[in-house]
């Protein structure tokens, strides 16, 4: 049995989730969350990690598409702020 397949909310190109970060929808904070351990409960978008990906992303809606969820500015510069931060790999 392989590795778990999932698509970018960004690019659209499939990948084990391994090397793609996921975000959640925490409804008791109100806010979407990065999911580092990638076992949070709820539905999850799965972005890679390039910065054209994010990009895509938001241009796109497909964070807030995927999530069912209007995502605000400050969401997004927060988890934007989030990702340039964490190490590759």
């Amino acid at each position: 049995m392989g590795q778990p397949i999932r698509t970018c909310v960004g690019c659209r190109q499939r990948g084990p989730a391994a090397d793609l970060l996921r975000l959640v929808w925490d409804g008791r904070a109100s806010q979407v969350r990065w999911d580092e351990a990638r076992r949070q409960p709820g539905r999850g978008a799965w972005l890679h990690r390039r910065a054209g990906c994010w990009q895509a992303a938001v241009k796109r809606g497909g964070i807030a598409r995927t999530l069912r969820r209007r995502l605000q500015a400050e969401d997004l510069d927060e988890l934007r702020a989030l990702a340039e931060a964490w190490p590759v790999g």
